[in-house]
């Protein structure tokens, strides 16, 4: 009830800037939601990192870990199946590279000294969801349905058509 949103300005002092679309209404409700989902999906991210970086830090001096090769998966649509197998995130990105996004988002998203929402955030958090039930399904994150849909339904009103 007493938290803000960074654009609270622009309503009250700006009404011009106001876009047609705005916030659905009970924004305020779903916020909390969505910070509460980012970081569950986080955590989750979290984990996986952690087990992948123990992993890298248990290979001898003597072992290579082989580069992913960006020309090969632009030539070959089925380059990700060994990676989809093997549990690891689609493409290049591996879990400290997503939990960096993630961590990212969290922090961004919601200012918890300030207690303030950064609404121009969401569109971010809404395309790093889509990217994930996309690409990275098979890594099974819990909530990430859920996020999507309160993501999507907020940003309907910040992302101008």
């Amino acid at each position: 009830a007493g938290t803000k949103l960074v654009n609270d300005f622009v309503s009250s002092e700006l009404p011009w800037m106001t876009d047609g679309a705005g916030l659905p209404p009970h924004a305020d409700e779903h916020l909390p939601e969505l910070v509460k989902l980012v970081k569950k999906v986080t955590e989750q991210v979290g984990i996986l990192a952690k087990d992948e970086d123990e992993n890298l830090t248990e290979l001898s001096a003597y072992d290579v870990v082989p580069p992913y090769d960006q020309a090969k998966a632009l030539g070959k649509s089925n380059i990700d199946v060994g990676r989809i197998a093997a549990g690891l995130p689609c493409g290049s990105e591996g879990f400290l590279l997503m939990l960096a996004r993630w961590r990212k988002l969290e922090r961004d998203l919601y200012n918890e000294r300030r207690d303030r929402f950064d609404i121009t955030q969401i569109p971010d958090v809404y395309d790093s969801c889509k990217y994930d039930l996309l690409h990275n399904s098979h890594l099974d994150l819990k909530g990430l349905d859920e996020l999507f849909k309160v993501a999507q339904l907020l940003a309907d009103g910040v992302i101008p058509n």
